[in-house]
């Protein structure tokens, strides 16, 4: 019986060593993909910050998102945010069908350390550009989230722009690694 307690014990402490010796692999870093699979969309990430008019910028690739990196990434408490487009010239862009989530679909995001974290849908709101909620979307420090952004409604050939803007509003369930199979809480 002694002989099992200590092979039991030198198996948990080789199990604990190996868990801190990788716990970098659960830092939170720099999003490099997102998916969605709701609504079919598996995007690369492109790092932005602001634009010469000073609000955040857009992805360059119509079939890639935008993290505001002067944000918190995606997992760290706070609100992260990804903007895409809702078109191109040429038809649909990456975020083209983003009203259709719903509360409850989930989100994933994989870092650079190709840690995937999960996020759920909490709600989805659509504002008029002009009462588009800044502070709401961008400055929630209450726990991890993720906000994703796009335009809608018909677009408007004066002014060049939509008149809305979509906001799926996420949080933070759960995160893996490709080392462990398996979820961990944070």
């Amino acid at each position: 019986m002694k002989k099992l307690v200590l092979i039991l014990v030198a198996a948990v402490g080789i199990l604990a060593g190996v868990i801190f010796q990788n716990q970098a692999e659960f830092t939170i870093t720099a999003p490099v993909s997102i998916e969605i699979p709701k609504i079919n969309v598996i995007a690369a990430v492109e790092p932005v910050g602001l634009d010469a008019a000073g609000n955040m910028d857009v992805p360059k690739n119509v079939y890639n998102v935008a993290w505001y990196q002067l944000g918190p990434p995606p997992g760290a408490k706070g609100s992260a945010v990804v903007a895409g487009h809702y078109d191109s010239l040429t038809g649909p862009a990456i975020f083209f069908n983003l009203s259709n989530l719903e509360p409850g679909d989930e989100i994933t995001v994989v870092d650079e350390n190709n840690v995937r974290r999960l996020f759920t849908v909490e709600k989805k709101e659509v504002y008029a550009d002009a009462d588009f909620p800044i502070n709401e979307v961008f400055a929630k420090v209450d726990k991890a989230r993720l906000n994703l952004v796009s335009c809608r409604g018909k677009f408007d050939k004066v002014k060049r722009e939509y008149p809305e803007r979509v906001v799926v509003y996420t949080v933070l369930g759960r995160c893996t690694s490709k080392l462990f199979n398996y979820c961990i809480r944070v």
